[in-house]
């Protein structure tokens, strides 16, 4: 196809530079006879280049495409996540038994205090808590890292009666 393209472009300025009418009617037929070929699978090339921002992947004839972009939402999920894990190692820590409630007191900055709020159905659901404090200093506890945060918690266990 592109030797088609330079073939064609070649015979174009060679006819404009033509003078006499012969060279004219000899030219525009070879022009033509260009024209009148057919493009083949051969002749075009086909190429998948990924937008930034997303992600594909190909086998056979299904391609999937996927948004990876971190949205806010999905950064705070993550972040609640990894508050999860956390709190599950210090528990773990404290050598609690896995079905036991605690209260949990969160000392964090704003960041992390927006995540705690937004996802406390999460932290009930995972680890067990029953009463959230958010505050502003604690005596007792641990110092934990939640991605470039860190945050101090402690965990008091309920006693069941």
């Amino acid at each position: 196809m592109t030797l088609k393209l330079i073939y064609i472009s070649l015979l174009l300025v060679l006819f404009t530079s033509c003078v006499s009418k012969k060279k004219y009617t000899t030219l525009n037929q070879q022009h033509q006879q260009s024209l009148n070929d057919k493009v083949t699978l051969e002749d075009v090339l086909i190429e998948k280049i990924a937008i930034e921002g997303y992600s594909s992947a190909t086998n056979g004839e299904y391609t999937v495409t996927l948004d990876v972009a971190l949205t806010t939402e999905l950064r705070q999920e993550g972040m609640a996540r990894e508050l999860i894990r956390a709190i599950q190692e210090y528990r773990k820590n404290l050598n609690l038994p896995i079905n036991m409630r605690v209260d949990i007191a969160v000392c964090a900055d704003e960041e992390l205090k927006v995540v705690v709020e937004k996802f406390k159905f999460l932290l009930q659901e995972n680890v067990l808590m029953r009463n959230l404090f958010l505050k502003d200093q604690l005596i007792d506890g641990a110092e934990i890292n939640v991605g470039k945060n860190t945050a101090f918690i402690q965990l008091t266990p309920i006693e069941t009666v």
